[in-house]
């Protein structure tokens, strides 16, 4: 008798962020604020910090992320035209997940 095996199924994401789903816009932003899109598999602590080109820190801030769509906007107020690094950081109940991104900012 012949047993047929087949491939295990790949495991789901680990989450809490949906792999793909996180997005910002307008990029780069002329005088706007910036959004952040994103998805979560639970609910998380997410971290924002806005990091200049010299790797200072401009701007930080928490939001709670729930299990489903969230958007956070940031207002860059006065800082300066350029380019800046965008971490996110989201903590799950029992994962963790970074996301860098860069973010153009023109006056």
């Amino acid at each position: 008798m012949s047993l047929d095996r087949s491939v295990a199924a790949a495991p789901a994401s680990a989450g809490p962020l949906i792999a793909g789903s996180f997005q910002v816009y307008p990029n780069p932003a002329r005088r706007r604020p910036v959004a952040f899109a994103y998805r979560l598999t639970e609910p998380a602590d997410v971290e924002f910090r806005i990091l200049n080109a010299s790797g200072h820190q401009v701007a930080s801030f928490h939001r709670a992320g729930k299990r489903s769509d969230n958007l956070e906007v940031w207002d860059p107020g006065e800082i300066p035209a350029g380019l800046y690094l965008a971490r996110l950081k989201f903590r799950g109940a029992s994962t963790e997940h970074d996301e860098v991104t860069t973010v153009g900012l023109i006056r």
